[in-house]
């Protein structure tokens, strides 16, 4: 699908729910937003006025965004726990699609890499 233009602001504090159809799209405009697909669109997107291209989208991602899926995992237990099970499932769940995506850009450019270098990168770059 092609999208020829989209605009959407976003503020901060704010919290937002994108709804649509199966395979409408909505997954892949959350990993647009992250940076996941940095180099595989043309146009812009701004963050603050600045364009993800020219941010370091790992940080925002640690420190700026946050996902709820739409169906989470629940625990037996307390709200507390099931909140900090959430996180943690959230922020592994997307460190390893942007590792994957990472690496799949060094494999694309002819480059392979060892266990212990991606375990470093890893630990590098959360």
């Amino acid at each position: 699908m092609l999208i020829c233009f989209f605009e959407i602001f976003l503020n901060k504090g704010n919290i937002y729910c994108i709804l649509g159809e199966n395979g409408s799209g909505k997954t892949t405009l959350i990993d647009i937003l992250i940076g996941l697909f940095i180099d595989e669109y043309e146009g812009e997107i701004l963050y603050n006025h600045i364009n993800i291209k020219d941010i370091d989208m790992v940080k925002q991602r640690a420190c700026n965004i946050s996902i709820l899926e739409q169906d989470p995992y629940v625990l037996e237990g307390s709200v507390e726990d099931n909140i900090y099970s959430t996180v943690y499932h959230n922020v592994k769940k997307y460190r390893q699609r942007i590792l994957d995506k990472e690496l799949g850009n060094i494999y694309s450019n002819g480059i392979g890499i060892s266990g212990g270098k991606k375990n470093r990168y890893f630990e590098n770059t959360f």
